[in-house]
């Protein structure tokens, strides 16, 4: 049971019918937030932000950040300066 009195498999029906996706896009948008979060404080090589990360390997890391935002790890922090579609990320980052 959840905390609220709902069945795990109750609260995953709900998200779905609330946003759409299912329970792991959510995190897989955290995992890529984060992982922007770490690249901003210094020019570690992708192989060390992935394993900071939480990310198997670089290209699992490849993968997970690919399927999320459609870019790759290096384009992200690029899209993001640059990229009209991505001024939340800008405002994040600000706060980061």
């Amino acid at each position: 049971m959840s905390g609220s009195g709902q069945s795990v498999r109750q609260a995953q029906r709900r998200l779905r019918a609330l946003t759409g996706q299912n329970r792991r896009r959510p995190e897989l948008y955290a995992r890529v937030e984060d992982l922007y979060r770490l690249s901003r404080s210094g020019d570690a090589p992708l192989a060390h932000l992935a394993l900071d990360g939480g990310f198997a390997d670089q290209s699992d890391m490849g993968r997970m950040v690919q399927k999320g935002t459609g870019l790759s790890p290096s384009a992200l922090p690029r899209a993001i300066a640059e990229d009209e579609a991505s001024w939340a990320y800008r405002l994040l980052g600000e706060w980061l």
